[in-house]
């Protein structure tokens, strides 16, 4: 039998690691997560184009998902199948090394890593795993709300087509604002199902995550993938990871709350204009904010990662 959860001493090891060891996690990181964000970017200019998607989003008439695309809906899947799973694998590398940095005190020198290597491969296929399985829970329950409602499948894609297309302008062009409440009532009531069969879908895949906790930093850590391994080492501790994730979030939210104040003032700051001194005081401003933002991101990485790796270290290895 494992060992139980002191969740007061492990909420206190992850943050620690978060503050203390942010240097060792952007070293590890930066890489794997640049490309990443090129890999993003390059696939939001291939498959949509920014103009039409502006002029469609102005006129506020209703528009198709295939008239801003550059290319075919297939080719578009295609597409992000493939960009979602080499950042997968990008990032497990950097998990991988996390995990095995706060599991078995494994440090990794250099100033890039990318590894793809076997506790990397065991990461990757730990996060699809519980992934794929999320999304099979997910579609039972919006599939069984849908037609419990009586609306079209076709009518909720296309609904759900055109909410998309309204994201990726807004994310794509910040200046064009939120759409309007009309286009976003017309949205509400096919999408309706949906979002219930996304509510009710919560509290069965919380459940899964929960017990699933150790199976990437346990896959990590050994020679093998720790699925049923982790379902057998959180059997008897379910309430007290629910309450260390609980007060985890919380922690965590509140550190969310001081970063937006803060960068709510830098914003103000940076937005100065004009000539001279003020144009170099905004210019300063703009740089502080994104080395803040890069700072938090890492920082969050390496908490979250942290807390996972403590959970399958206290529960035990080799269970």
């Amino acid at each position: 039998m494992s060992k139980g959860i002191r969740v007061g001493e492990v909420l206190n090891e992850s943050f620690q690691f978060g503050f203390h060891r942010w240097p060792t996690v952007f070293r590890l990181g930066w890489l794997p997560l640049l490309i990443s964000g090129f890999v993003v970017f390059g696939l939001q200019h291939l498959i949509f184009d920014a103009e039409a998607l502006k002029v469609a989003i102005e006129s506020r008439e209703s528009f198709k998902m295939v008239e801003v695309m550059r290319v075919s809906p297939f080719l578009a899947v295609g597409l992000t199948v493939i960009a979602v799973v080499f950042m997968v694998a990008l990032v497990s590398g950097l998990l991988a090394s996390i995990y095995r940095l706060v599991a078995l005190g494994e440090e990794r020198s250099g100033l890039v890593d990318l590894r793809f290597d076997g506790p990397a491969k065991r990461v990757f296929w730990a996060q699809t795993i519980t992934t794929l399985i999320n999304m099979f829970v997910l579609l039972l329950f919006v599939i069984a709300m849908i037609i419990m409602s009586g609306t079209s499948f076709a009518a909720v894609f296309r609904a759900l087509g055109a909410f998309m297309v309204l994201i990726q302008a807004s994310a794509m062009d910040p200046s064009l604002g939120q759409p309007d409440a009309a286009t976003l009532e017309g949205l509400a009531a096919p999408l309706g199902p949906l979002f219930l069969g996304i509510f009710f879908a919560i509290i069965p895949i919380l459940i899964i995550n929960i017990r699933l906790t150790p199976f990437a930093p346990g896959s990590a850590a050994e020679n093998r993938l720790l699925f049923f391994g982790s379902l057998q080492i959180t059997n008897g501790h379910f309430l007290s990871l629910l309450g260390l994730y609980l007060l985890f979030g919380i922690a965590l939210m509140l550190v969310g709350m001081i970063y937006s104040l803060v960068t709510s003032v830098l914003e103000q700051m940076a937005s100065l204009g004009g000539a001279g001194m003020l144009s170099v005081v905004g210019f300063l401003f703009q740089g502080i904010l994104f080395a803040l933002m890069v700072a938090y991101q890492v920082f969050v990485i390496g908490v979250q990662a942290s807390l996972n790796a403590v959970v399958y270290r206290e529960l035990g290895r080799d269970e």
